[in-house]
């Protein structure tokens, strides 16, 4: 009985998760996953704020080179730090849900799915006043109920081009050559400027906001406007 029920949870994950974030990730099925304009650009995203210690460092960066992003936020993180997640709406960037907490719950349960995507949504508005437009998973993983719900609530389902592996025990110099080596005309570029989700390294953010700079130098070197979500998506 208890073999036959674990055979049933997991030919039930993998039809309400894996075969939907395979379709996703892989044939780009009803997601965002490069903008859609024409042009030598990228678009910076963040994942897992707002953070106390390094959100406002990466919005030095980002403000010292008069460039915008979107940062896909986790709900109870922005209750708990409302300040931060204010200060990226009064520096001018954009905002994404990204559940309302970071847990396989939300990919798991489909009655999760929505509730967190309703929590999520309410949190950012009742604190900064911006109703999201767009929506990406935790860990990038979908499922049916993801996409429906994202529909129905108007928001554009976002992935990204490529991972930039920030958020593993890493240096800045890996993160800076494994972004430069693969960006393209139109990538969307992913990095966590967050370090406690589950399977994340703590301290990685500081070598992603190390990494930062240099790649916004050397992409502007190269001839790369950076956009913000919006205007190309």
């Amino acid at each position: 009985m208890l073999l036959e029920l674990i055979n049933y949870l997991l030919i039930l994950t993998v039809l309400n998760v894996l075969i939907p974030t395979f379709f996703a990730r892989l044939l780009h099925y009803n997601v965002l996953w490069k903008g859609k304009a024409e042009g030598r650009y990228v678009v910076l995203t963040f994942d897992d704020g707002p953070d106390p210690i390094y959100t406002e460092k990466v919005l030095d960066i980002l403000d010292k080179y008069n460039v915008k992003a979107c940062f896909f936020m986790v709900g109870e993180k922005v209750l708990k730090y409302p300040d931060v997640a204010k200060q990226v709406v009064k520096r001018g960037h954009e905002i994404g849900i990204h559940a309302f907490r970071h847990n396989l719950r939300f990919i798991i349960n489909p009655l999760v799915t929505r509730k967190e995507l309703l929590k999520a949504f309410d949190a950012v508005k009742r604190v900064t006043g911006v109703s999201p437009e767009y929506a990406r998973p935790p860990w990038g993983c979908l499922n049916p109920f993801f996409y429906r719900e994202s529909r129905r609530l108007n928001y554009k389902v976002v992935l990204w081009s490529f991972m930039s592996w920030d958020w593993g025990r890493t240096t800045a110099d890996y993160i800076t050559k494994r972004v430069l080596s693969r960006v393209k005309d139109g990538s969307i570029l992913i990095f966590h400027d967050s370090g406690d989700s589950p399977g994340a390294y703590n301290g990685a953010p500081a070598m992603m906001i190390e990494a930062l700079e240099v790649i916004i130098k050397q992409l502007k070197n190269e001839g790369y406007s950076i956009k913000p979500l919006g205007e190309v998506c």
